[in-house]
């Protein structure tokens, strides 16, 4: 079993212990949470594996490293 399939399993047994714990909004919070977290577990494994996610393809721009003795504006 891999490292992100034993992250997933772990948000699900959280999920359920939640969902059949807690009532309410405070519920809807806590499972909206554990969501977000798996989703950024997910983007995370992603990025490390380097499958379509890596700074290269990105859509932010990183600035090229200045040459030494060269003034940063």
């Amino acid at each position: 079993m891999s490292r992100i399939q034993i992250a997933f399993l772990l948000y699900i047994v959280l999920a359920l212990i939640a969902g059949s714990i807690l009532r309410g909004d405070f519920r809807l919070a806590i499972l909206v949470l554990l969501a977000g977290l798996a989703i950024k577990t997910w983007i995370g494994e992603r990025k490390r594996s380097g499958t379509g996610l890596s700074d290269e393809e990105g859509t932010i721009a990183h600035p090229a490293p200045s040459e030494p003795g060269e003034t940063q504006e």
